[in-house]
């Protein structure tokens, strides 16, 4: 009786949708969302990067000041 129940609502609406292929950004959505460490290793570099080159960029104006 129990495996009937299961078996009536394994009705698939959507296959016409689920052959679409993903775009490229909902796919590295998907990526950054199943691999935390990941995504924050990859923000944090680029914040540091960010920052690198601020600081060399305000080093090299205070360098033509004097």
């Amino acid at each position: 009786m129990n495996v009937s129940k299961e078996n009536i609502f394994d009705v698939k609406y959507t296959s016409v949708l689920e052959n679409k292929k993903e775009s490229w950004t909902s796919s590295i959505i998907k990526f950054f969302r199943r691999n935390k460490l990941i995504s924050i290793s990859i923000i944090v570099f680029f914040a540091c990067v960010c920052m690198n080159l601020f600081l060399i960029y305000n080093f090299f104006r205070a360098l033509q000041q004097i």
